[in-house]
């Protein structure tokens, strides 16, 4: 696997800042737009994909059974350097400008913690008017290849209306499947585009700092708080636990053609689009902006529901509602019990409330009758239900929407012809029972 490593810097090192002029935050150019006189502050900060303690249980991953399930992947941490944008705003929360700084992967860290590096020149570092400078950066990552929209932010613009007006990105329709990957592929695993592929990702982080600071020294202030990134969707496990006996490394299973086994997986309904940024609210908790664990999804305007037909139901329309989920090697091989996981990367999701068919996940299994009638059925297919699921294997409650940066993952640990029994996934900061893990 060919893994980019290298620094990127867009418009170089930046003397003076480029200012927005109505122009859209993408487009850069190597001649500031408008530069301001005197000498630049030169920041150094990191951004991060991993390191976010939630602020509530019942979201860490970072203790989990079976072990290294919880890390991030390198894909799901990736940042495309060539394909970020950060903003500056004011103590007001009014934009101020973009900047493109040097940005360069932390050796070691699995793109997990990048060091960003940027030289500014605007007239609210070099000629402070208050004791201390407070302002907010904010960073959108990974979105271009999703057909973005609503991507252009003007100078003086609140931060409420950036939210609003963050750009939305489209996810592929119903075939082939779609899954991050930071290396170019041959085509022959099916995945479309072949070109690497990553999650779109945002994150923002309140600064404050002393006015001698940047009057007083030309050295490089180094901020101390990062900026930690959440990737704007949500992912579903699934995997075949069936007629799996023991606990991890311990665990033993026939092969899938001596048993039943899982088929396929496909998650029956969705949104058309999903939003770089959540809503403002999700990140403004306690008075200040800063990145922290959504509570309910942000579904953007330009998004449309792709409503399921019933389960069983025929609508020949219908293929534009289905998700396909992949054979995911890579979380297959991260489990200490080697269970197959199926898996599937989707926009956030508000479960429907006008009446609308909510969503659904489809299990296909084949050569039901295990090791006693090998291939005597035909596939049997059932409805998953979206919901946490008891210590019976039934489902606890209603459904769920399906939030940011959190995974969702369900063990099919039995079957019958009627029957699906699932195990939903603990994963906890303790020995404590907890419902969603989050990407980590």
């Amino acid at each position: 696997m060919a893994i980019k490593n290298s620094t990127y810097s867009i418009c170089r090192k930046l003397s003076a800042l480029a200012l927005f002029a109505g122009a859209a935050a993408c487009s850069h150019s190597d001649d500031p737009m408008a530069p301001v006189a005197g000498d630049g502050v030169e920041f150094r900060f990191e951004i991060v994909t991993g390191s976010l303690v939630p602020a509530v249980s019942g979201g860490s991953r970072a203790v989990t059974m079976p072990a290294n399930t919880q890390q991030g992947t390198l894909a799901e941490n990736y940042l495309d350097l060539e394909n970020i944008t950060f903003l500056f705003f004011d103590a007001d929360k009014r934009l101020i400008a973009p900047f493109h700084p040097e940005v360069m992967p932390v050796e070691d860290s699995r793109f997990v913690r990048y060091e960003v590096s940027a030289e500014v020149a605007d007239a609210y570092f070099t000629r402070p008017s208050t004791p201390q400078v407070t302002f907010y950066i904010m960073a959108l990552a990974n979105y271009s290849a999703f057909d973005p929209r609503n991507f252009n932010f003007t100078r003086g613009m609140s931060m409420e209306a950036v939210f609003d007006a963050a750009p939305s990105f489209r996810m592929p329709e119903a075939s082939p499947w779609w899954y991050p990957h930071i290396e170019t592929l041959d085509g022959s695993s099916g995945a479309w585009p072949t070109a690497p592929q990553h999650i779109p990702m945002a994150g923002v982080q309140r600064f404050t700092v002393d006015a001698s600071e940047f009057t007083s020294s030309n050295e490089r202030i180094e901020l101390t708080k990062d900026i930690n990134m959440l990737r704007a969707m949500a992912k579903i496990e699934v995997i075949d636990r069936i007629e799996a006996v023991g606990k991890g490394v311990d665990t033993t299973q026939p092969p899938a053609d001596k048993r039943a086994s899982i088929e396929k997986v496909e998650l029956m309904g969705c949104y058309s689009r999903g939003g770089i940024l959540p809503n403002m609210a999700q990140w403004d908790k306690r008075g200040d902006i800063e990145t922290d664990y959504v509570s309910a999804p942000s579904v953007p305007s330009s998004a449309s529901y792709k409503e399921p037909y019933a389960f069983n139901g025929q609508n020949v329309d219908n293929s534009d509602a289905i998700r396909y989920f992949g054979e995911d090697e890579t979380a297959t091989a991260a489990r200490e019990d080697g269970c197959k996981v199926f898996s599937v990367y989707v926009p956030e999701y508000k479960v429907p409330t006008d009446g609308a068919e909510k969503a659904w996940l489809q299990v296909t299994v084949q050569n039901l009758g295990g090791s006693v009638q090998v291939g005597g059925a035909s596939s049997v297919l059932y409805k998953l239900k979206l919901t946490s699921y008891g210590t019976d294997g039934a489902p606890a409650g209603a459904e769920i929407p399906l939030l940011r940066n959190s995974i969702y993952r369900y063990e099919v640990v039995s079957v019958s012809t009627s029957l699906i029994n699932v195990q939903w996934t603990v994963c906890s900061m303790t020995p404590e029972v907890v419902d969603i893990p989050d990407f980590n």
